[in-house]
């Protein structure tokens, strides 16, 4: 996790860019499409549905790990979904 986050925020491109290596690249993807074989045909909430690309969900109602930079995308059970707020994504 202190690869990509700096506490609770994202760390800036640019430092993610230096940080990450081909393979952890790698990893992070094949981490994602390990959770779209467990939910293959069924999964727990589509990005069409939360409207955007999540950043991170926690199960607080409605608490963003970053209020300056994230906001509440949607919900799915007991988990609530982050994205950035629009002009807030890292550049």
């Amino acid at each position: 996790m202190e690869m990509i986050m700096n506490g609770d925020r994202l760390k800036p491109r640019a430092e993610l860019e230096a940080a990450l290596t081909p393979p952890d690249v790698d990893h992070l993807k094949r981490t994602v499409d390990s959770v779209n074989r467990v939910y293959p045909s069924n999964p727990p909430v589509t990005y069409a549905e939360l409207g955007r690309e999540p950043l991170q969900f926690n199960q607080a109602t409605d608490s963003p790990p970053n209020p300056q930079r994230q906001e509440k995308i949607g919900r799915y059970v007991s988990h609530t979904f982050y994205a950035f707020k629009r002009g807030r994504e890292c550049q």
